[in-house]
């Protein structure tokens, strides 16, 4: 064979893997980019449901709080870390409280969201 068509055969196949590669990259960065707009939305849908301004007859932050398993202790530190999760409040290190994916849709379920 000729060392010209057996480069170009290595090229092609170098690229190839490059495009593999990169259309991967952009998929893995779409299915982020859209977990990260559903999340906001159900965050949007949660805090909406316990605004008692918006929605009067909204269940109490700790109720929900507790049927999720988290105590209602007696120096209110969960009920504290709960509410700056569910208003996303700034913490010490610059980061923001919140919700974990798993904590949103369990909420949403007592909640009775779909």
């Amino acid at each position: 064979m000729d060392k010209d068509l057996i480069k170009n055969m290595i090229r092609e196949s170098l690229l190839s893997e490059k495009k593999v590669e990169s259309k991967s990259k952009d998929k893995e960065d779409s299915n982020d980019k859209e977990e990260d707009e559903q999340r906001s939305k159900w965050y949007t849908d949660v805090q909406n449901a316990l605004d008692k301004d918006k929605n009067p007859t909204a269940p109490s932050q700790v109720g929900v709080m507790k049927s999720m398993g988290i105590p209602d202790d007696k120096k209110g530190v969960n009920r504290s870390l709960w509410g700056k999760k569910l208003h996303r409040d700034k913490n010490d290190e610059g980061g923001v409280y919140e919700f974990s994916f798993d904590e949103l849709a369990q909420i949403r379920a007592i909640l009775g969201m779909r």
